[in-house]
């Protein structure tokens, strides 16, 4: 494959590796969470990617990019408890929907992808950049990964995913506005969102995947 095309075998190793990524930064996610939540947010989302990783390794290897997408969400919104499982969930199914029919992955579907994830977001979620969600990493995101768009797919995926990661810093400058963590106000001050964190590490593990695939 050349550096502007993924294949169906490649988004399945892709996932493989997020789940990969996504486990190993477990204790973080929950030490995150534990501050302003539940504690729980790395737990469930290692249950939720187990499954994912799992359920794609037994898809054909003909199967379109796009139902990988939607196996990976349904999987996960089934095994994922909590809040995060609807909303995981469905960024991931909202974008084999945008992806429909799709068996090249190049630069104008990751910007479909990007977009799609940050709508599924907005539209589940209900939040808006600021209010110190998933959102907070993911538009600013989706800004930089469409911007680069020009210079090719392993430049989307890095900016995408570096700017995931300002993003989710910045969030230590936020007072929650949504969810249980709100209700503690300007107590959640100082401290990182749990899901833009997490959204962090899944793309830049995709900008990895991607930038060592030849």
């Amino acid at each position: 494959m050349t550096e502007e095309c993924l294949n169906s075998r490649n988004w399945i190793q892709i996932f493989e590796e997020v789940a990969d990524r996504i486990e190993a930064a477990k204790d973080r996610l929950n030490e995150l969470d534990g501050v302003i939540g539940d504690g729980d947010h790395g737990v469930t989302m290692t249950i939720g990617f187990r499954a994912v990783k799992q359920s794609l390794q037994a898809l054909p290897a003909d199967v379109a990019i796009d139902e990988i997408f939607s196996k990976a969400g349904q999987v996960f919104m089934d095994a994922a408890g909590g809040a995060i499982g609807p909303l995981m969930g469905t960024m991931w199914t909202d974008s084999g929907k945008a992806l429909a029919g799709c068996r090249s992955f190049g630069t104008p579907e990751c910007k479909q992808m990007l977009v799609a994830m940050e709508n599924a977001i907005v539209r589940r979620g209900r939040a808006k950049p600021g209010d110190k969600t998933i959102l907070d990493a993911l538009h600013p995101a989706v800004e930089a990964g469409i911007a680069a768009q020009q210079q090719g797919l392993r430049a989307m995926f890095r900016n995408a995913a570096d700017a995931a990661k300002a993003g989710a810093n910045s969030t230590s400058g936020m007072i929650s506005r949504l969810g249980r963590s709100s209700r503690l106000g300007q107590r959640t001050l100082g401290h990182e969102d749990a899901g833009a964190n997490s959204i962090a590490v899944i793309l830049d593990t995709m900008a990895e995947a991607v930038a060592t695939r030849r």
